[in-house]
């Protein structure tokens, strides 16, 4: 009998749809971690597994205070609700694009 993994058996159970990752990176190598899961993305000949690359100007915790707010609006921050409301829409629906700007996040 072959082992197959619990994640093995929920994926037999449903018809089959692409695994979605969605990348938030705000560190110096951002630009080589999207370049990379965009390759092994698009090497995957099954089609099976779809990188996004999340891109928001800053993130503002849920209980920022007005200053806070107010300084984010000079940067176009998102809250980090809205934000959460975004990446899961993109993972469960995925998205036109691949990398995702803070523009296309703030209208999600």
């Amino acid at each position: 009998m072959p082992c197959v993994s619990p994640c093995g058996l929920f994926s037999l159970a449903r018809p089959p749809s692409p695994l979605r990752l969605v990348l938030i990176c705000e560190c110096a190598v951002q630009g080589k971690v999207e370049q990379g899961l965009c390759e092994i993305a698009d090497a995957d000949t099954t089609k099976r597994f779809e990188a996004y690359c999340a891109r928001p100007s800053g993130i503002l915790p849920a209980d920022a205070g007005f200053a806070s707010r107010l300084s984010g609006k000079l940067y176009g921050a998102i809250g980090v609700d809205h934000l959460a409301k975004g990446l899961i829409h993109i993972a469960v629906e995925g998205s036109k694009e691949r990398i995702i700007e803070n523009d296309e996040l703030l209208a999600l």
